[in-house]
């Protein structure tokens, strides 16, 4: 092979790399954008999903029972709420989007705790305090103090009832069964 056409060659490769890496200059950032903009897809249909759409279940299986110390110095028991519907919802005292669903609670809970219902509001951060649940309380409406509430310190109860959101409502039937779930924000009609 001669000097030139050894040269030639070595240009060529020379050039084609350099188109290569002009290529992947371009290529690699507009990737990594579509990347991200995939990636805000994604958690934006989640949320806007979970705020309008809760997702629902019903798994119908057995509680093991529990106790609670409530924050009036009261215990609650499931086992001394067999055959009557508890309600647990789970929030924060920090969640200010926990606010509507607590105070649809309030005024679901005089009526139907007289047909059979139980509620319990039970905040699934340890670190709250009585004081914090009372600056909720005075954002949601004294009516929302009334309701029976507990704080899971120790995480027990979050650990036992599969808790995985704040907002999240679990309706356990008479006989002690998982019989609904949601995992977002519940209008007061449904």
């Amino acid at each position: 092979m001669t000097r030139e056409r050894i040269a030639g060659t070595a240009r060529h490769r020379g050039s084609a790399q350099r188109q290569r890496h002009r290529f992947a200059r371009i290529l690699v950032p507009i990737l990594g954008v579509g990347a991200l903009a995939l990636l805000a897809l994604v958690v934006f249909l989640r949320l806007a999903g979970s705020e309008v759409t809760p997702s629902r279940e019903t798994s119908g299986g057995a509680v093991p029972d529990f106790a609670i110390q409530t924050l009036d110095g009261s215990t609650f028991r499931l086992s001394e709420h067999r055959g009557r519907v508890v309600a647990i919802y789970t929030m924060a005292g920090w969640c200010l989007s926990c606010i509507p669903e607590a105070k649809a609670w309030a005024r679901l809970y005089p009526e139907y705790h007289q047909r059979g219902l139980d509620v319990l509001l039970l905040s699934v951060d340890p670190s709250d305090t009585p004081g914090t649940l009372a600056r909720f309380w005075d954002l949601a409406g004294r009516e929302v103090a009334a309701l029976p509430w507990a704080i899971d310190r120790d995480q027990t109860l979050n650990r036992l009832l599969n808790v995985r959101t704040l907002d999240q409502t679990i309706i356990i039937d008479e006989q002690g069964r998982v019989a609904y779930v949601d995992y977002g924000p519940t209008s007061s009609d449904q």
